[in-house]
């Protein structure tokens, strides 16, 4: 859902987490913003059944002032949260991919940056195939499979990521809640692990296609 809001987000994301799930404000066009607000289901009803004012004010108090008031709202819309893990991604002359292979929670918005990955891969694959034999059929499983083992530890990887991210931060238990303040605060303090988690999280893990580091195929 898109909302307009009282100061310009400058370009920037952010994400906070609250007591019924993560919530994220993503930066749009002409100084809008997307809102994404997860909650448990029955709470998601009552939500959008607020009217437009009672939402706004709900979803002001729950994110803060980092972007002030938060003063008109599009089109609303929710769907359930489910984690989809494909058994196949390439079969003879078929890749799925992004979404398609993987929908995930989204926490940090990693389901998009693993899609894209996933078609800088496959590009990559695909040219280096052309490479080596240009009359190589791109379809063929030999090729298809370099993509797929590339891929799973990183597709893996950020899956399991997300989810316990997710996990934790949704969990009110007691020791759920010693476990985020102690690694917040280790994020806050010890510069070299924000630097890892970052790196992590933007999946540099493993080998880098060339298109995610900015060079050409």
């Amino acid at each position: 859902m898109a909302e307009t809001v009282e100061a310009h987000h400058e370009g920037r994301a952010f994400e906070c987490f609250t007591p019924s799930g993560p919530m994220a404000v993503m930066p749009h066009v002409n100084g809008r913003c997307g809102l994404i607000w997860c909650v448990p289901t029955a709470e998601a009803e009552r939500i959008m059944n607020l009217p437009e004012s009672g939402f706004l004010a709900q979803a002001e108090r729950r994110f803060g002032s980092h972007l002030g008031r938060f003063t008109r709202m599009g089109k609303r819309s929710s769907y359930p949260l489910r984690l989809v893990r494909a058994v196949e991604d390439v079969r003879p002359r078929a890749v799925i991919l992004g979404n398609a292979a993987h929908a995930i929670h989204p926490v940090g918005a990693q389901g998009f940056n693993l899609g894209l990955r996933d078609v800088a891969v496959l590009a990559e694959v695909l040219a280096d195939a052309r490479r080596g034999d240009p009359a190589a059929d791109p379809g063929a499983p030999g090729v298809l499979s370099r993509y797929s083992d590339w891929r799973r530890p990183d597709q893996q990887g950020t899956v399991a990521y997300s989810d316990g991210l997710a996990r934790m931060f949704s969990n009110p238990s007691g020791l759920s809640a010693t476990a985020r303040t102690a690694g917040l605060l280790a994020h806050a303090f010890i510069p070299p692990l924000r630097r890892q988690l970052a790196i992590r999280a933007m999946g540099f893990r493993g080998r880098t296609p060339r298109l995610a580091m900015g060079e050409p195929l």
